[in-house]
């Protein structure tokens, strides 16, 4: 007769190799659902899920993740540096970006500016920046690359489209609190005196929410 401990050697070995041959969308999938520390400590799993953390497509740096990096005393983690370092290292198209950035927390421009532009190329389709600091944040026209937004959240923000910009032709939804518009050209992306007839491109937004929202106009 064969050992037992034998019989659960094999059982596990089974398990292991059930998991491995998890299809990637399917991993995908599954990462996605998790808050992103918990998403990247997969990689203890095994060796052949060291690096399956970096099929997430979605990024979510929330309030919750602050909340969770302040409790172990790690917030100094919480910096432009480090999320870029999370992006170059995502493999595939990154559908979904979530940041807050606490009153007291700076973030370089720079970093974030260099975030969007990478974030462009992966196809990002959800976007969202929530500024808790008093002084509102100037977003760079680097936004209005990702044409292929159909989600759009900005809280405490300053925009200052280019010339060429011409709206955002999937945008479905809209959200934007505290948040300033500057143009230099006539307003057809955001601002109109009727809002109920904004439009990004061919299509109508079905959700459109401002709150303190400013559109000012500047001459050339």
């Amino acid at each position: 007769m064969e050992p037992a401990f034998r019989k659960h050697k094999a059982s596990e070995s089974a398990s292991v190799d059930v998991i491995s041959r998890i299809p990637e969308d399917v991993v995908t999938n599954i990462l996605d659902r998790l808050p992103i520390q918990y998403a990247i400590r997969t990689s203890t799993l095994s060796r052949n899920w060291r690096f399956k953390w970096t099929l997430l497509s979605l990024v979510v740096f929330d309030v919750f993740l602050y909340e969770y990096l302040q409790g172990l005393g790690g917030v100094n983690w919480y910096d432009g540096d480090n999320i870029s370092k999370i992006f170059n290292l995502l493999k595939g198209s990154i559908t979904k970006f979530d940041l807050y950035i606490p009153n007291g927390k700076v973030l370089a421009v720079t970093e974030i500016d260099d975030s969007v532009m990478l974030l462009s190329r992966k196809g990002i389709k959800e976007f969202k920046l929530t500024n808790m600091h008093e002084q509102p944040l100037t977003l760079s026209s680097k936004l209005f690359s990702c044409v292929k937004l159909e989600r759009l959240t900005l809280w405490n923000c300053s925009l200052y489209p280019t010339p060429t910009f011409s709206g955002f032709p999937y945008l479905l939804h809209l959200c934007l609190y505290n948040a300033e518009y500057n143009f230099v050209f006539p307003p057809s992306a955001f601002c109109a005196s009727d809002f109920n007839h904004i439009s990004m491109g061919q299509l109508q937004l079905r959700v459109i929410d401002f709150h303190s929202f400013r559109c000012s106009e500047n001459e050339i």
